[in-house]
């Protein structure tokens, strides 16, 4: 079972990707922001984004998932 969400960050769009044995996948478009360049209120719609597809994962898996930012 393959689960993808795809949400729109800023100008960007975020495609998140999880399968059993495959791990996650993240990819942007139309190209990876740089490091750092996402302004507040886009960084916001990323977490917001990235936590509701891990939710959907955690409750797919019937377990938790840890986020660690640094």
């Amino acid at each position: 079972m393959m689960m993808t969400s795809k949400f729109p960050v800023g100008r960007f769009t975020c495609e998140m990707s999880w399968a059993p044995g495959g791990g996650m996948k993240c990819e942007w478009s139309p190209d990876v922001p740089a490091p750092k360049s996402l302004s507040k209120a886009e960084a916001n719609q990323y977490r917001a984004g990235r936590d509701a597809f891990l939710r959907e994962v955690a409750s797919a898996i019937g377990g938790n998932v840890l986020v660690v930012e640094a």
